[in-house]
């Protein structure tokens, strides 16, 4: 509105209109639901756009060189079961990281490795459509690979009660709008590259117990990335002796190495903020430096 006069927005041109040290600012774009096209370079000039809210249930017409330079890594926010309807209207729609809604969420039981695709499409209608994924059961590689590629739009994965000791290399390299990932609780390795350039991942967990008396496990270097610790989760490892601790992580949970009574040798990088009581209650630690970043 502009004084006492209300315009209703059918279309929107390019943030050209916008001051360009404004528009490189701008991370999140709301449409109204009057909108009815996005014109030539509607984006652009959104260099830092990460999120783009669609109100109207009919998908605007798409007018070529719409996107111009804005970002790669945008997800569209939907309104909730219209998702087929844009995919059909315009394919560059697929461009995007759609998400139907508040995210469709699906949680599956596998009662059998490399059956993961086939017990998502009785929860969904196709892979694509989910953003938001548990699995509790026993995983393959066949299933790491329907994550990695039929399913585009992930922004949050929960493996915690997966049966599943190894993250393959490469298993999300480049799936920048995963933003969560909990890892299972019987994980032993993690490939190289695994989550590299996963631009937009800002949590990754160890569940707790997730090593729980494991006592031939000698040594753990945690990659960088992880960011949270559940309780207990090398609690009575007792021939644990090596540890290293990533600069993303913030926070040592309570127990979490209760128990390792051979443990003699722990780094902790600078970045991590709080250790919680008993966290090395019975260790074998004789002497431990602090990074200046705890609180």
């Amino acid at each position: 509105s502009y004084g006492d006069v209300t315009y209703t927005v059918r279309s929107m041109k390019g943030a050209s209109y916008i001051p360009g040290d404004i528009s490189k600012k701008v991370q999140v774009v709301s449409l109204p639901n009057t909108l009815q096209r996005l014109d030539y370079h509607a984006l652009d000039g959104f260099t830092n756009l990460r999120l783009v809210k669609v109100s109207t249930t009919t998908p605007p017409e798409l007018i070529s060189e719409f996107k111009g330079n804005a970002s790669s890594y945008v997800k569209v926010l939907l309104p909730k079961g219209t998702i087929h309807a844009y995919r059909i209207a315009d394919s560059r729609w697929n461009d995007f990281l759609l998400i139907d809604g508040e995210g469709n969420e699906v949680s599956v039981k596998l009662s059998a490795a490399g059956t993961l695709s086939s017990e998502i499409v009785k929860k969904a209608d196709y892979l694509q459509d989910v953003n938001i994924l548990k699995v509790e059961g026993s995983m393959n590689t066949e299933d790491m690979n329907v994550i990695k590629k039929s399913m585009p739009n992930l922004v949050s994965i929960d493996l915690s009660d997966a049966q599943l000791t190894n993250i393959p290399d490469e298993w999300i390299n480049g799936k920048w709008g995963v933003e969560s990932i909990t890892l299972p609780k019987v994980l032993t390795n993690i490939g190289s590259s695994a989550f590299n350039s996963c631009y937009h991942l800002a949590t990754i967990n160890i569940g707790s117990s997730a090593f729980r008396e494991c006592r031939s496990l000698k040594e753990a270097e945690l990659n960088e990335g992880l960011s949270e610790l559940g309780t207990s989760v090398f609690y009575n490892c007792s021939n644990l002796k090596k540890v290293y601790l990533p600069s993303t992580l913030k926070t040592l949970s309570s127990y979490t190495f209760k128990y390792t009574s051979s443990l003699e040798d722990i780094k902790i990088a600078e970045g991590l903020q709080l250790i919680d009581q008993y966290a090395f209650e019975e260790s074998g630690l004789k002497s431990i430096t602090m990074p200046s970043t705890l609180k």
